[in-house]
């Protein structure tokens, strides 16, 4: 009776050996197992990210699922997880015997992502492009760069798009900078070319104006013309042209712009020319004689007629000039 006692206790310590997880040294064996196909949202990953982990030291597991294994691809991206990355970190912290590393035939890491799509960036380009254009009848903006899909992380996707350099020209090939904005954040940057052509209406010449040409309004017609490399700011009107002369020979349908225009010469040599002195309290005439031809604004000197003394004076207009003293 006391043998098969024996027998029995014997055979209870065997069992128990097989169902007890083995102890090495304090510390129950932990079983890793790496998933096959996992997904992540950071730009790290852990253990506890990769792997289910089975032990009876909950705390130890716990532990144990905090130890990064490495850096997360690129958003969309994915990239293998081997044995020997997962051991490598492992052995940091534990010997060999104190865990079990199962691993899947092949196993793979992938990013979570968003995608902005190269459709809507080139729609948000043109939507802010034509913004700053909006005060002309036309804007026609070509893409000229190849814009590709972009991949962010999960999150709120946004845009800040500014020209890059001075604009001086109000169109042609100009370079834009496209900022994606993740959760606020700068997260890439493009650089973009772009061809803008501004179409308005404006003023140009009828018909041929020669060099020195009073222009007139009837030597003037408004036309819907390309003005992209005119120079920043140019809105040419007729009121900025009509009465003054022409600097230079004005080609037909060309655009009417201020250098292109001076005032006329309103007084010739020679010719008779009342000049005038004012004051608070005075206010003096005399009658004089040009001693040059003259412009709107031009200081000439003027010969008294009474003691044929000479005096300089700004003319006014055709037969007026002020004393400057």
């Amino acid at each position: 009776m006391n043998k098969l006692l024996r027998i029995f206790s014997l055979l209870g310590v065997l069992c128990l050996a097989f169902v007890s997880p083995v102890v090495a040294d304090g510390i129950d064996t932990i079983e890793v197992r790496i998933l096959k196909e996992i997904t992540v949202t950071g730009d790290d990953y852990r253990l506890g990210d990769i792997a289910e982990l089975d032990g009876f030291n909950i705390e130890k597991i716990g532990d144990l699922a905090k130890i990064r294994i490495g850096r997360s691809p690129l958003p969309g991206k994915s990239v293998p997880i081997t044995s020997s990355m997962v051991k490598s970190r492992l052995n940091r912290v534990l010997r060999s015997g104190q865990y079990k590393l199962l691993m899947p035939k092949s196993a793979q890491i992938t990013r979570s992502h968003q995608m902005v799509s190269a459709k809507d960036i080139s729609a948000k380009l043109h939507e802010i492009i034509e913004g700053i254009y909006k005060e002309y009848d036309e804007v026609r903006v070509n893409i000229r760069s190849k814009i590709k899909d972009q991949y962010l992380p999960e999150g709120k996707a946004s845009f800040q798009i500014s020209r890059v350099g001075k604009a001086d020209r109000l169109g042609g090939h100009t370079s834009w900078k496209v900022q994606i904005m993740h959760n606020d954040k700068k997260y890439k940057t493009l650089m973009v070319r772009a061809k803008v052509d501004v179409i308005d209406e404006v003023v140009v010449a009828k018909g041929k104006i020669q060099r020195g040409d009073k222009i007139a309004q009837g030597d003037l017609v408004r036309k819907m013309k390309n003005i992209s490399q005119e120079r920043t700011g140019f809105s040419p009107g007729s009121d900025l042209v009509v009465g003054q002369q022409a600097k230079r020979d004005i080609n037909r349908n060309e655009a009417l712009k201020a250098n292109l225009v001076e005032e006329p010469v309103i007084v010739d040599k020679g010719a008779p020319i009342k000049i005038f002195y004012r004051s608070k309290s005075i206010y003096l005439t005399n009658l004089g004689v040009a001693m040059k031809a003259a412009k709107r604004g031009d200081l000439i000197p003027v010969r008294i007629l009474a003691n044929k003394k000479t005096i300089y004076a700004i003319v006014r207009d055709e037969k007026m000039a002020e004393v400057a003293l």
